[in-house]
């Protein structure tokens, strides 16, 4: 654990309104823990009354002239090692804060975690909770390596609600805002939803590995599998089977009819 005071030309390069003024360079930071390689560096505040009490650490019991006083975790900064070693200057804080702080380390690193989940599940669900609005953490999905599962988390909520309630406009939001392979899934929950209520048989759609799924057929009393690729592939005659529709027959009265 090390309290510590970062160069204020390190702040001159984060971007964000949500980060805390370094007070050039007079923010004393805990530090504890990295993710992804980089360092979280947890500022002091004087007044964090507003933050829920799980995404902070109170000091006001260790210091009463300033009982709103917290190490607030939803305003951490992310840096590389480098970054941190040539910024860092040690911070002098009082004896029994230090002592305090060494006692909640490991209370510390948990909260930041069960904040990094939260933020995940909020994120990926388009929520425009306090913690996905103000939280520096929308600033360092690179550096804490979450975007992936950002992104995975959202596809789960877009094909639970594609298969709940169709093409809504809930399911469009969350697809709109997804990278192209995530896109590409998506694309065959949808040729599979849309067979799905096409066909007159018994039909669910099998999500057991949510990344290759496929459609459960009951027909004459077996059951048939269909993956998205194979209907695209041979949509005559998937149509035919499941949809007691002839393409072919249906052409040739269209033909009958013209003449």
């Amino acid at each position: 654990m090390e309290v510590v005071r970062l160069n204020q030309n390190l702040f001159n390069k984060l971007r964000g309104n949500e980060i805390s003024s370094n007070k050039n360079g007079s923010r004393p930071y805990y530090y504890s823990f990295k993710r992804n390689d980089n360092r979280v560096c947890i500022p002091f505040r004087t007044h964090a009354q507003n933050v829920p009490s799980k995404y902070k650490v109170k000091l006001g019991s260790q210091q009463p002239n300033k009982p709103n006083s917290a190490i607030d975790l939803t305003k951490s900064i992310v840096i590389s090692n480098d970054e941190y070693l040539n910024n860092r200057s040690k911070a002098k804080i009082p004896q029994n804060i230090n002592n305090y702080l060494k006692q909640q380390t490991p209370t510390i690193e948990q909260k930041y975690d069960t904040m990094s989940k939260d933020y995940i599940k909020a994120k990926a669900s388009l929520s425009q909770i306090p913690l996905v609005r103000y939280s520096t953490m929308q600033y360092f999905h690179k550096e804490l390596n979450i975007q992936d599962n950002i992104d995975s988390q959202q596809t789960k909520n877009a094909i639970s609600e594609l298969i709940s309630n169709g093409k809504s406009d809930r399911y469009n939001k969350l697809q709109s805002s997804l990278p192209n392979e995530k896109l590409d899934l998506l694309d065959d929950y949808e040729t599979l939803y849309e067979f799905k209520n096409l066909t007159d048989y018994p039909a669910k759609i099998n999500i057991s590995d949510i990344d290759n799924p496929y459609l459960e057929v009951e027909k004459n009393n077996n059951i048939y599998t269909l993956s998205a690729l194979t209907i695209k592939n041979e949509p005559e005659k998937h149509v035919k089977d499941f949809l007691n529709y002839d393409i072919k027959n249906e052409k040739n009265k269209d033909i009958d009819l013209d003449l």
